[in-house]
């Protein structure tokens, strides 16, 4: 399916829209043809408040976790990351490189995300859904159909992965000695 992004320019000068076209996991990817990146008419259009959610421990921060939130950003006027905090990813067998404050930190400086919170529990989603207030759960294609007991709460979108990178990989890099 295709989605029609209206990407704003940060130019002081001039404020342009460009489209383009992306391929999206999405079965009501439609109803949001008229996306524009910023909660403000701009152009005489006006984007409807969205809320938008996904979960992830984003350690070693890379291009795949900065494309996933552009494109979430692209979804929604309002996005919260359920951030997986150092001891939930113990109790999945993770292992981050990056403490939580720093992976935390990461995902708040690229300015797409209005919201962290400490994801502690797997069941907690559906309570995080509610008290946000939340219209969308965006997941990585990884999950696909992992989330979907959630549409009864939201709808919910799986993303395709950056292809060629994740922190898996490069911990790997990491620990390789060759």
């Amino acid at each position: 399916m295709m989605l029609y992004e209206k990407i704003m320019s940060n130019d002081l000068n001039a404020t342009w829209l460009r489209i383009k076209k992306i391929h999206l996991i999405c079965p009501f990817v439609k109803q949001y043809d008229r996306i524009v990146t910023q909660p403000r008419s701009i152009d005489g259009i006006k984007k409807v408040e969205t809320r938008v959610m996904t979960y992830g421990t984003f350690d070693l921060f890379h291009i795949g976790h900065l494309r996933l939130l552009q494109r979430i950003r692209m979804m929604g006027t309002h996005i919260t990351v359920g951030l997986s905090t150092d001891g939930f990813n113990n109790i999945k067998g993770k292992k981050a490189v990056d403490t939580y404050e720093r992976r935390r930190d990461h995902v708040m400086e690229t300015g797409l995300v209005n919201r962290v919170i400490p994801e502690e529990r797997w069941d907690q989603k559906i309570r995080d859904i509610r008290d946000y207030r939340i219209d969308l759960l965006v997941m990585g294609s990884d999950w696909m159909g992992e989330f979907d007991f959630l549409k009864d709460y939201c709808k919910v979108c799986y993303l395709p992965r950056t292809s060629g990178i994740s922190s898996t990989f490069l911990r790997e890099l990491m620990s390789y000695k060759g």
